[in-house]
């Protein structure tokens, strides 16, 4: 509701203040219902509702996921925020001086908005000009390879002479390696050229989600192929939960993002379509949830429609499929096609089903 209403902020609030409650009452669906929260928050580029969700997920399961309650804490701890229990949810939350300063490992997260955190401490590029963001934003990107100069400065400055790009980039790079090393302590993270080529060198155990995400894919298409249902279920399970959102939002319709931004979202709505397809007769409960996640991405994709209304059928949801055929009827009202009950059923319904049991 407050997502139709503009007012994502309030919609993160709520969702993640939903996880903590949860979380605090033991429900089981506390720690899937903090992580959405937390996608939520951090796509609204709000702290305050992010340090709730960590806290409900550090709640939720404090066995697991001390480093969850680390930056709950910290999170608290930078902008004065009072947190409910605190102290005694989180434990270890705040570890000795010297293990802080040992832990370097970095995570880069580009799906659903920018950010990027060092250890607990999380990093605030917002001291620097909009093209050196962006220059951290296109080589967090490709950690796996270097990008050519002639790339970043085509991507970055279009406009500028081959003199003049060279100039900015020497510039842009030097005030990023400055921001780094602040915000890193040191050399936790590196801008290498190699050649002609420019990379961030990340320490070890440190991630991105992008990398993460494609090698989700890869992981799928394997066991897919080698005929590992349990396995392709598990790496589409864990390729929606990495989707928090649109490639780099903040960046806008910058050419250099589209493509990749379209193709990612493509291979999570498809990731939704496929683990649907997979629950269908396991688990339809589930399938329709796997669609409702695709068609929260894409609600143009007109198999999701038809898998959802299906899921809801095969778990004896009638009044469920109901409503989907209403809600396609009104995507494709919006869309200036035909939204009348025949035409959504000749979409929706399968050529083999019509002649058949109603449904």
């Amino acid at each position: 509701m407050f997502a139709t209403m503009g007012a994502r902020g309030l919609e993160a609030w709520c969702l993640c203040a939903r996880a903590l409650s949860l979380a605090q009452a033991g429900d089981p669906r506390a720690e899937a219902t903090a992580r959405v929260a937390e996608r939520s928050a951090r796509s609204a580029g709000l702290w305050g509702p992010q340090a709730f969700a960590y806290l409900a997920v550090a709640t939720a399961d404090p066995g697991g996921t001390r480093e969850a309650a680390s930056w709950a804490s910290e999170i608290a701890r930078d902008t004065g925020l009072q947190m409910p229990a605190l102290r005694p949810l989180t434990g270890e939350a705040h570890p000795p001086a010297e293990e802080s300063a040992a832990d370097d490992r970095v995570v880069i997260r580009c799906l659903g908005g920018f950010s990027l955190r060092v250890g607990r401490v999380p990093m605030d590029p917002s001291g620097v000009k909009p093209r050196v963001r962006k220059l951290l934003h296109l080589l967090a990107l490709h950690t796996e390879q270097p990008v050519h100069r002639e790339v970043v400065i085509e991507s970055l400055w279009p406009e500028a002479d081959p003199e003049g790009g060279t100039r900015n980039l020497h510039v842009a790079v030097s005030s990023l390696r400055q921001l780094l090393a602040m915000g890193s302590h040191g050399e936790a993270i590196q801008i290498l050229r190699e050649g002609e080529e420019y990379r961030l060198k990340l320490p070890p155990d440190s991630s991105t989600d992008v990398a993460a995400f494609t090698a989700s894919i890869e992981e799928i298409r394997r066991c897919r192929a080698a005929g590992d249902e349990g396995g392709a279920i598990r790496g589409l399970r864990t390729a929606l939960d990495l989707y928090a959102g649109d490639l780099l939002p903040e960046d806008g319709p910058a050419e250099w993002v589209l493509s990749y931004r379209e193709n990612l979202r493509a291979s999570a709505v498809d990731a939704a379509g496929t683990l649907a397809e997979f629950l269908l007769t396991l688990d339809p409960p589930a399938a329709a949830r796997a669609c409702e996640r695709g068609l929260s991405i894409d609600r143009c994709r007109d198999s999701l429609w038809r898998t959802l209304q299906r899921a809801h059928e095969l778990a004896g949801n009638y009044a469920a499929a109901a409503d989907a055929r209403r809600r396609y009827a009104r995507v494709l009202a919006d869309l200036g096609v035909d939204p009348s009950p025949a035409a959504v059923s000749r979409v929706l319904i399968p050529r083999s089903s019509r002649s058949g049991s109603p449904g």
